[in-house]
């Protein structure tokens, strides 16, 4: 076998494995919130945000709720650029790490369905 076959051979075993690692270290599993409370590794949780526990602070990017599915609630911190449909959300997806009793989101899915709903459905 040729030492330029072998080169090419090294390097994309070494490409998959590079790509396989950076995959599983970025990937993160959804979890109930009481799940997320026992891990320590970036977890999604999805759920519907408590009413009238919303609070802004727009100064320092920082939105706080409180979270709750079917095991429970929590209260979350986000920072991170603002959402503006939270009000309207009907789940949230918050992905991040639980520490010391709050859930800290680095990032924030927001579903509002009724923005996808047809023309016709709305005035059914």
């Amino acid at each position: 076998m040729k030492i330029g076959a072998i080169v090419a051979v090294g390097l994309a075993v070494a490409g998959t494995a590079a790509l396989t690692a950076a995959f599983v270290n970025n990937s993160s599993p959804y979890v109930t919130i009481k799940e997320s409370q026992d891990r320590g590794a970036t977890v999604h949780v999805a759920g519907q945000i408590v009413p009238k526990t919303l609070k802004r602070n727009i100064m320092a990017q920082e939105v706080r709720f409180d979270l709750k599915d079917e095991s429970g609630s929590m209260p979350v911190v986000y920072t991170g650029p603002p959402q503006s449909n939270l009000e309207t959300a009907t789940q949230v997806v918050v992905i991040g790490t639980h520490k010391d009793g709050v859930f800290h989101a680095k990032q924030m899915l927001v579903k509002c369905p009724s923005k996808y709903e047809s023309d016709d459905k709305k005035s059914a």
